[in-house]
């Protein structure tokens, strides 16, 4: 016998379960054992209706409140919940197994709430896991699964602002105590399948509905527990039934006489991994309340042995015939109301910086009048608060300060950090840097690490030689490093300007399209002693990349290898995502889902395709000269005095209020919230408008930026080194 149905997993991860003999009747814990060591093949999320999903999947303006719950824990592992909007539209209530681990210690990273509506898809991301509200009488699962028996599984997540988008619903909570007999709605993200078969389709972003309903409390279930350890009126619960007497696991169970609703076409049956927390939605008055939360559920054939019950494959596989237990809202309401208003204290300010190689010479100006120029050698930290909002621009490496040469073509081509801080770059072209060795002539096929003792607009450090590319089949423009990052392995992952011909280590050659991600396994590093293995991490084409048309740009790879940033040269779309070559984009291997991740257009980057791109920590300022000044202060939007489309105006802040144009403002959306969606129309005319008159703002921002300098601050600061350079990049 087994219990299935609460264990909190992580995406992508194998986490089917077995179990080598029947356990006692008597010991519970024992029943609820699940052995994760004995893992073979994947156990996914799930929703499961009675017939084809089909018919079961949510328009766009239906249960609009219903959301998936994207969960990185401290480890950097994933798992998929489900979550349900409250109607304050500020909190969202979900299951506290899904945040937890099995001792009931919040593990929580971060938390990105995906709400799908009318209008696309919104991401709200809360870093803050102090946010989270675990119910106090949650003790987790625990190692033996008898946690869940507390019917506190319970949570509450406070967002980092209020949803406004228009058609999103909040759901009030259901206050009667009249649940039972009563039928509403299951709704959840996750796999789907039919319920008379264990045949599941994996798609998070789908999201499933039916109908079921309460046959009873879950206390009327201890007849076949010892000890009576499930408290009163804490949980429900209900079955999946197929019309069938024989199926009808509450009947069997407690003699409730009911073979499901009524058609039995609208049966649903949340399930575990990914279903965890989805809500059940009762109507009244033409209002939906919610009723319950989802926590676990088990085959009846499993916990009694008995191989005639109504289970009709005799296991927990969210098939007809099983039991399920929600968490019974309608005893939680003064909790739940409390954490909404009280809950912990507002956070502080959160940030996460975006490192970026813009790809060639420009200058900011920043909201404080403060310039930052910087060239193809450089690396920019951009900062954004938890609102997506940006908040500072600053040179987070500066080449020239080490012996980078732009005006002579060594410029980065691509670029990743390690742990330690240290960088690694390759070039576009030959260059040449000191080291303590002497000088190291660097081809456009190898990379150098760089270890810096001070970042920042006065860059310090060494460099040394890190990865020989002829030693291992990279050679000319077509095999040049445009991509470059590391697996949490170690191994180097790479992508090349065109198509890569490289050893396969039998003595003949793989060819590798320049959109592909190569994996590099070492053996040995350095100059003339670059010795491993190359194979193929991912076809560019799971990552809507042809490698003609949009050929990969720049590369990072989270710290659990499963999250992909790139940018890309030109235009890209796919699956009803658009972006240009100045936006950063997040590809998922645990969905191979494509999703915009930030878009730089604001800053003026358009002229240049990004070169390269790391991100840092959460929270993590990288330098000092960040540390002393956030200097931008909400959404950077504007509208051009001839055109009605929104315009990057933002650039000139520094000018008196005479010297801008005067037209009013356009609300930008948050960064992180507009996702997988065809960019907003106010958007998209401002890539058009900025494309237009790009030559025109170029020289204007030049012109207006030398008089500010030459007039106002060369005069005060008249033998400033850095002042004179950027005033004779200026006048270029």
């Amino acid at each position: 016998m087994s219990w299935l149905g609460f264990w909190k997993g992580r995406v992508g991860k194998s986490m089917r379960n077995r179990f080598s003999r029947p356990l006692a009747l008597e010991a519970l814990e024992s029943r609820c054992l699940l052995d994760a060591a004995a893992a073979a093949g994947d156990i996914e999320p799930r929703m499961i209706t009675y017939d084809n999903p089909a018919f079961h999947l949510a328009d766009p303006d239906q249960f609009t409140g219903v959301v998936a719950l994207w969960i990185t824990y401290q480890d950097y592992s994933e798992s998929i919940c489900t979550g349900v909007l409250l109607d304050d539209k500020k909190h969202i209530l979900f299951a506290a197994q899904c945040a937890t681990d099995l001792d009931g210690n919040n593990i929580v990273r971060e938390v990105e709430v995906w709400i799908y509506h009318p209008d696309g898809l919104s991401i709200y991301r809360q870093v803050d896991p102090t946010r989270i509200a675990i119910h106090p009488d949650w003790q987790g699962i625990k190692a033996d699964g008898s946690g869940v028996l507390s019917g506190a599984d319970l949570a509450v997540l406070a967002l980092p602002q209020r949803v406004t988008e228009p058609g999103v619903e909040g759901y009030p909570l259901y206050e009667n105590t009249d649940e039972v007999g009563q039928e509403g709605y299951r709704v959840g993200f996750g796999a789907y399948g039919v319920g008379g078969n264990d045949t599941r389709i994996s798609d998070p972003t789908r999201k499933i509905y039916g109908r079921n309903r309460y046959d009873a409390k879950a206390e009327d279930f201890n007849a076949l527990l010892p000890g009576n350890p499930i408290p009163n009126d804490r949980m429900l619960l209900f079955d999946f039934d197929n019309g069938n007497q024989d199926n009808d696991a509450a009947g069997a169970l407690l003699g409730v006489d009911d073979t499901g609703v009524d058609p039995i076409t609208d049966e649903a049956f949340p399930c575990f991994l990914g279903d965890q927390g989805s809500p059940m939605l009762i109507e009244s008055g033409g209002q939906l309340y919610v009723a319950g939360i989802f926590s676990f559920a088990i085959s009846y054939d499993e916990l009694t042995n008995d191989a005639n019950g109504p289970d009709i494959d005799e296991v927990t596989n969210c098939t007809f015939g099983e039991l399920g237990f929600d968490i019974r809202v309608s005893n939680y309401v003064q909790w739940i109301n409390d954490m909404r208003g009280q809950g912990p204290p507002p956070p502080q300010p959160t940030y996460t910086s975006y490192l970026v190689a813009p790809g060639g010479p420009g200058v900011m100006t920043m909201s404080d009048g403060t310039l930052v120029a910087y060239d193809g050698a450089d690396i920019l930290a951009v900062v954004l608060d938890d609102q997506g909002q940006f908040q500072a621009v600053e040179v987070y490496f500066d080449g020239s300060d080490v012996g980078l040469d732009a005006s002579a073509g060594e410029t980065i081509q691509a670029f990743t950090i390690d742990n330690d801080g240290n960088l690694y770059l390759s070039l576009a072209n030959k260059g040449l840097v000191d080291s303590i060795y002497g000088p190291l002539v660097v081809g456009l096929n190898d990379i150098i690490k760089f270890n810096p003792t001070k970042l920042g607009r006065t860059t310090q450090g060494t460099w040394e030689w890190f990865f020989d590319g002829s030693d291992v089949g990279l050679f000319g423009p077509e095999e040049n490093i445009d991509g470059l990052a590391f697996l949490p392995s170690g191994d180097l992952v790479i992508s090349t300007q065109g198509v890569a011909t490289l050893p396969d280590g039998s003595g003949g050659v793989q060819i590798f399209d320049n959109a592909d991600l190569l994996q590099f396994t070492p053996s040995t590093m350095g100059w003339g002693d670059t010795q491993g293995s190359w194979t193929l991490l991912q076809d560019g084409a799971t990552l809507g990349l042809n490698g003609f048309q949009n050929n990969l740009n720049a590369l990072w790879i989270d710290t659990s290898g499963t999250k992909y940033g790139f940018s890309v040269a030109g235009r890209y779309t796919y699956g009803g995502l658009n972006a240009q070559n100045e936006d950063l984009l997040l590809f998922r291997t645990t969905t191979n889902l494509v999703t915009a991740l930030l878009n730089l257009t604001p800053l003026g980057f358009a002229p240049h395709d990004i070169q390269g791109m790391h991100v840092l920590p959460g929270n993590v300022i990288p330098t000092g000269d960040l540390t002393r000044r956030l200097l931008l202060a909400g959404p950077i939007a504007a509208t051009d005095a001839n055109s009605s489309a929104a315009f990057p105006w933002a650039l000139l802040a520094s000018h008196t209020a005479e010297e801008e144009p005067q037209t009013p403002e356009v609300e930008t959306p948050p960064l992180l919230r507009q996702i997988s969606k065809p960019l907003p129309q106010e958007n998209a005319g401002m890539a058009s408008s900025f494309e237009s008159f790009q030559p025109d703002l170029n020289r204007h921002i030049r012109d207006q930026v030398f008089e500010h300098l030459e007039e106002e601050i060369l005069p005060t600061i008249p033998e400033n080194p850095a002042v004179e350079e950027i005033a004779e990049l200026l006048s270029v």
